[in-house]
């Protein structure tokens, strides 16, 4: 990747070569000849603080949300800052659309006109790789800096000058080289401690399957099962339940700790309905749901919680390698000291739950007046946005009873098992995917749905036409 450059938009243009860090000194038009050697290094030393304090800073964030947190702080006191804000593109998630995020005030009350002018800044430095500088006016501007570590994420900051262009050209850029630079590290030192994480995870399944394997009977290899993920995995319990042969519903096979099974309690009812849920959605569930565009009713994990079994639950369905389902899982968590911390080891536990899954399920949105047409046992062929160039064909195990709100449409969601041999498939990626129905007639394909309408709309009139009066 080429390093960072400063693309004037007016009539300036500084070069990554041409910068230094002695341009970061206050813009109070001190003339640096003039200082005695006291001062001169108390100024430096100054810097080196400031420098070092917004590196630690950065370096101490555990996501996202700490890395803003620290590069606005730093902005704010050093870049005279009028107004900062995190542009995010549109992702491959569902829900996941464009949007600006301020970080000094809410950008709610941002125009719609600075709103696409700002978004237009964004794109331009995310496209060039650039620091980009435009001219608000005589005396706002706007720099806009491209976040490697997040593909197509960008920092704004609208800058008020003080001096000339030129001097807050020279005084803003070294600051966001600066965050730049300690932002790449940062996100180098995050794939390091994943990679660690990740290594843990395979010797600990490694070590859990081999455990799990040697036990004499299914009931042992359920108690071993759930003793050692709560021991790896510090919960608080954690439950798991199998289906009967020939059974689809769910019971409760052992529980950590060896605690004893009360089949008619309330709290078991409660429990089951969790692992049941999981099953039928064959999905890992989550609440309180991390994801605020989450779509799946997880009725039964809120009502478990609601009555106090745990404060956060993580469930997973268990599959044979066959597809077969053989049961789910259930880990409850205790909330930690903080909202972010909670929320960053919920994430790791769910990720080490999917972890090992050799299929994975795609989920098709089939729109309401489509839905009759679609049954289980057909044939799908997927083209996923991540994968643009290979299709996959899978078959239509199940279609959901009731309808879902998705992108503003009402549909019906059917599911398909597809492989993942070689990992690259991920939850929440989107695609197209072409359903192959029962054959019918080029006019039946072309007038099906103008014919129904009408038909529709005839029965309606004729329902308000002859509905008796009171």
């Amino acid at each position: 990747m080429k390093p960072l450059q400063v693309i004037e938009q007016s009539e300036t243009s500084v070069e990554h070569e041409q910068l230094d860090f002695g341009s970061v000194l206050p813009s109070s038009n001190v003339d640096a000849a003039s200082l005695d050697s006291t001062a001169a290094i108390n100024e430096c030393s100054r810097i080196q603080k400031s420098m070092l304090a917004v590196r630690q800073a950065i370096f101490a964030a555990s996501g996202l949300p700490g890395l803003q947190s620290a590069m606005a702080s730093h902005l704010q006191h050093h870049c005279h800052a009028v107004h900062l804000c995190w542009h995010a593109p549109a992702g491959t998630q569902i829900g996941q659309t464009e949007r600006l995020e301020g970080l000094l005030s809410p950008a709610e009350g941002i125009s719609s006109v600075l709103r696409d002018y700002l978004k237009q800044a964004a794109k331009e430095c995310t496209l060039r790789n650039e620091i980009c500088s435009f001219a608000m006016s005589s005396k706002l501007r706007l720099f806009a800096l491209p976040v490697p570590a997040f593909a197509g994420h960008s920092l704004l900051l609208v800058s008020e000058n003080q001096t000339t262009p030129e001097a807050l050209m020279a005084h803003v850029t070294p600051h966001l080289l600066m965050l730049s630079s300690f932002t790449a590290e940062w996100a180098m030192r995050q794939a390091g401690i994943q990679s660690a994480v990740n290594a843990r995870s395979v010797a600990a399944m490694i070590q859990l399957v081999a455990h799990v394997h040697s036990a004499d009977d299914v009931n042992s290899a359920c108690q071993r099962l759930v003793d050692s993920l709560q021991h790896y995995l510090k919960a608080d319990r954690v439950v798991v339940g199998l289906c009967r042969r020939g059974a689809s519903e769910v019971r409760v096979a052992a529980v950590s700790g060896g605690m004893v099974v009360d089949r008619f309690s309330e709290e078991t009812r409660l429990v089951e309905s969790v692992l049941q849920e999981s099953l039928v959605r064959s999905a890992c569930g989550v609440w309180p749901v991390l994801d605020p565009v989450n779509r799946h009713a997880l009725l039964s994990h809120q009502q478990l919680a609601e009555s106090g079994f745990g404060k956060f639950l993580i469930s997973v369905p268990i599959r044979a390698e066959s597809g077969e389902a053989v049961g789910s899982l259930l880990v409850v968590l205790a909330a930690e000291e903080s909202a972010a911390v909670s929320t960053d080891r919920v994430r790791d536990v769910e990720r080490f739950l999917r972890a090992g899954a050799g299929a994975m399920v795609v989920e098709i949105g089939v729109p309401e007046e489509d839905v009759r047409h679609v049954t289980a046992g057909m044939t799908v062929d997927i083209q996923l946005e991540a994968v643009p160039e290979e299709k996959v064909q899978a078959v239509i195990r199940s279609v959901h009873p009731r309808a879902e709100l998705l992108d503003g449409e009402n549909v019906f969601i059917a599911e398909a098992d597809i492989p993942n041999n070689n990992a690259i498939l991920r939850p929440g990626m989107r695609g197209l995917a072409d359903v192959s129905t029962r054959r019918h007639s080029l006019g039946w394909n072309l007038f099906h749905k103008p014919a129904a309408w009408l038909a529709g709309v005839v029965k309606c009139a004729a329902c308000l036409i002859f509905q008796p009066s009171s």
